[in-house]
């Protein structure tokens, strides 16, 4: 595989991602308090309200906050919601279509992560990570081309 090769997995990546992707963190502290069956929630709220064509969940790692999760982002906006259950995950499904999401909404500036710089683990919380096609879509592997 080439640089060319990379670049055309990342192009056809980012072409079959959605306007709207809803991150389910699924890493461990979040998959003990059942980020499983919230996942599968979101997902049917996305099929139930038809909006597959524009919403996209997927699973992702760490978004951060252990102790508060399962945690649930929503991508562009923003968003990001804490101690979410299968019961109010559809309303976050909703509040993306203008409803009222159930879960507490948690402060873009919260203190926790407002000195916290990423590096290693940039792309933790924004990608599934067991797909390489996701980490290639977001930059991965570009050091290769130095």
């Amino acid at each position: 595989m080439d640089r060319s090769d990379l670049r055309q997995l990342a192009e056809k990546e980012l072409a079959s991602w959605k306007p709207v992707r809803v991150h389910c963190c699924t890493a461990s502290g979040c998959l003990a308090t059942n980020a499983t069956g919230v996942e599968k929630a979101l997902k049917q709220a996305v099929a139930d309200k038809g909006l597959g064509d524009r919403v996209q969940v997927v699973g992702v790692g760490c978004l951060g906050l252990c102790g508060r999760g399962p945690l649930v982002s929503v991508a562009p906006a923003g968003d990001l919601y804490e101690k979410v259950t299968p019961e109010n995950a559809a309303s976050i499904v909703e509040a993306i279509d203008g409803g009222e999401a159930g879960p507490t909404r948690l402060a873009a500036d919260h203190p926790f992560f407002a000195s916290q710089m990423k590096i290693v683990c940039e792309t933790s919380g924004r990608i599934d990570p067991e797909r390489i096609e996701e980490y290639v879509a977001t930059g991965g592997y570009q050091a290769l081309a130095k």
